[in-house]
């Protein structure tokens, strides 16, 4: 058990996260906001992160499942600058300019 541990762990974050999130979307959300309108919606939002149920916030099985993982090395070919320079050409090749108004 000691051996799986991390994979238990994030077994159960991932079940008491699920149950959180039902809970929320079909009684107590509508409930919440009746009562309290929007005062405690920032703790709210923060439950509403799978990140906050994994242990000491840095699950890697979890991390590649959820999220896009970006290279660190500035040899890697998945850095945040190469897909934000791909992003930006993209764009430019689809959105017309306001310049040219023939």
């Amino acid at each position: 058990m000691q051996a799986d541990r991390r994979n238990i762990f994030r077994q159960v974050g991932q079940h008491v996260y699920q149950i959180l999130i039902e809970l929320e979307e079909n009684h107590l959300g509508r409930a919440r906001r009746a009562l309290l309108a929007d005062q405690q919606s920032a703790a709210y939002e923060m439950l509403a992160n799978s990140i906050a149920f994994v242990e000491g916030g840095r699950d890697d099985v979890l991390f590649l499942e959820q999220y896009v993982l970006l290279g660190n090395y500035l040899r890697d070919q998945d850095r945040f600058e190469t897909f934000d320079g791909l992003f930006l050409e993209f764009f430019r090749d689809i959105v017309p300019t306001g310049g040219d108004k023939r």
